[in-house]
C-alpha cells in the first residue's frame, strides 16, 4: 500500500467485500488515516486500526514511546460521533485486545482503534495463544433478507443494521453524506 490514506480506504473496501480488515500505523500516519476513519464511522464499516504511538508531533521522536495520539484518535475526524478504543499495556493484551477489537467492530458495525505505544510494541514476553476453538469470534451480522427487501442502514432492535457484501446481489449504496436507510443522501433533520 502506498500510504496511510490508501491503507484506510483499502480496509473499508475490504470490509464491504466481506472480509475482516485491519491496518496499522504510527505517529503522523494516524493523521492521514483519520479522514477515511470518519468515512468508516459514517458508512458504519467494521474494521480495526492499530496505532503504535510515539512522542512529539510530526515525525518527532520515532524511536521513543509516548501516548501522543490519544486525543487525536478521539477527536481527529470532524463531526459528532463515538468511538471504541482499546489500550493494551502488554504483549498479551495486544493479542487479546486485537481479537476483542475485531469482535466489537463486527458487533457494533464500527471502526475500532487499538492504541498502544512503542514501549509495548518493543516488548518481548510470553504470549499465550489459545487453541482456535477457545477464541471467541463474533461473526458479521449478515442480512437474511431478500435482495429487494434489504436496506443497508435500517437499524435492527439493537440499533445496529445488518450487513450485506458487495457482489452478493444486494443493492448497496454507501456515502459519507448523511443518509437514509437505503444509503441515499438525506439532508433532513430526521436523518
Amino acid at each position: 500500500m502506498e500510504d496511510e490514506l490508501a491503507s484506510m480506504a483499502a480496509i473499508l473496501g475490504g470490509s464491504w467485500a466481506g472480509t475482516k480488515s485491519m491496518t496499522a500505523t504510527s505517529g503522523p500516519g494516524l493523521c492521514l488515516m483519520l479522514e477515511n476513519f470518519g468515512l468508516g464511522i459514517m458508512t458504519e464499516t467494521p474494521c480495526v486500526v492499530v496505532d503504535v504511538q510515539r512522542g512529539s508531533p510530526s515525525t518527532g521522536l520515532p524511536t521513543f514511546f509516548g501516548q501522543a495520539d490519544m486525543m487525536q484518535a478521539r477527536w481527529g475526524t470532524h463531526g459528532d460521533y463515538e468511538i471504541i478504543a482499546l489500550a493494551p499495556s502488554s504483549a498479551q493484551e495486544c493479542f487479546d485486545f486485537t481479537i476483542k477489537a475485531f469482535n466489537l467492530s463486527e458487533n457494533y458495525r464500527l471502526p475500532v482503534f487499538v492504541l498502544t505505544d512503542g514501549l509495548v510494541g518493543h516488548m518481548t514476553e510470553k504470549v499465550v495463544v489459545p487453541q482456535p476453538s477457545e477464541i471467541e469470534v463474533v461473526s458479521r451480522r449478515k442480512t437474511k433478507k431478500k435482495p429487494g427487501e434489504y436496506l443497508p442502514y435500517k437499524a435492527e432492535d439493537d440499533l445496529v443494521p445488518q450487513m450485506a457484501n458487495f457482489g452478493e446481489g444486494y443493492r448497496l449504496h454507501t456515502t459519507g453524506l448523511t443518509h437514509d436507510e437505503r444509503g441515499y443522501p438525506d439532508m433532513t433533520i430526521e436523518a
